[in-house]
């Protein structure tokens, strides 16, 4: 099973995006070709899904930190940090206005 793990990560980013169907499809075609049994299918298509599911949360994690390491290099403000801030000026404000 590894080996067909490995031809699923070959096939690149559309790996990430498989679906129940297209795993389905590909399960079978390794099936018509002789290169797994027909009591495999089944397995086959949990390890594409797995497969896919933990290319997709890695692919999440690395684009995640790549936009983080972007936005720190440009001096962006956090959410949290402009919420911060909008409460100290609201807070300014009423010291100014009271």
């Amino acid at each position: 099973m590894s080996g067909l793990l490995e031809k699923v990560f070959l096939l690149g980013l559309g790996a990430v995006a498989l679906t129940e169907e297209k795993a389905r499809a590909f399960a079978d075609e390794l099936v018509e070709k002789g290169e797994a049994r027909r009591e495999q299918r089944e397995g086959i298509v949990a390890d594409l899904l797995s497969a896919s599911k933990k290319g997709k949360a890695e692919l999440e994690r690395l684009v995640s930190e790549a936009v983080s390491k972007a936005l720190a290099k440009v001096n962006v403000a956090k959410a949290d940090e402009v919420a911060s801030l909008k409460k100290e000026l609201a807070a300014l404000k009423k010291k100014l206005e009271g």
